[in-house]
């Protein structure tokens, strides 16, 4: 027997989303909101925007390890201050490109060698042939060297461009952190 509810029940209704979320970008993963919205973690904000501070107005950044108890935010205080310092670089005039690889996924020193090259790849509209398999890590770090000497990264100031590396969830990866920053 059908509801009496739902006897003018319409696909216009079944499908409607209705005004539950005010703000649907909110629940997006990986979403990075505004400076008012992250509570508690001034302190931690601010130590990792002056480990960059330098970066955005050409200098070098520092080497950061962030590390912490799941759910902590730390990833959320990372992207946040470098997205923020990509639009102070801008400002400045500093070609500054932020990569963020998440080890949950790119489980390997391969895959993560693999995901910073397509990334960095991306964002200087040059597009090598990476093979998905069947070389070594050793192989996939070359990549991303020859793609900077073939853009304008390298052939611009040291002083005037940047690259900003997240490498997050680390203790979910054979990777070995130490040498994804050998590139410093």
């Amino acid at each position: 027997m059908a509801n009496p509810n739902l006897s003018n029940f319409s696909d216009d209704d079944l499908f409607a989303t209705g005004n539950i979320f005010s703000r649907r970008e909110l629940l997006r993963v990986g979403h990075v909101p505004d400076r008012d919205r992250i509570v508690g973690r001034d302190t931690e904000l601010q130590n990792v925007g002056q480990a960059l501070g330098q970066a955005i107005a050409g200098g070098l950044p520092s080497n950061i390890v962030i590390y912490g108890k799941t759910g902590t935010g730390k990833s959320l205080v990372a992207r946040h201050v470098t997205q923020r310092a990509r639009e102070r670089a801008t400002v400045n005039n500093i070609q500054f490109s932020n990569i963020y690889v998440d080890c949950s996924d790119a489980d390997t020193e391969t895959r993560v060698a693999r995901e910073i090259t397509t990334q960095l790849a991306d964002q200087t509209e040059s597009a090598p042939n990476i093979p998905d398999q069947g070389i070594g890590a050793n192989e996939y770090y070359r990549y991303p060297w020859d793609l900077l000497k073939k853009t304008s990264i390298l052939q611009c100031s040291f002083l005037t461009s940047l690259i900003c590396s997240l490498v997050d969830e680390i203790n979910k990866s054979q990777t070995n952190p130490w040498r994804c920053s050998k590139s410093n």
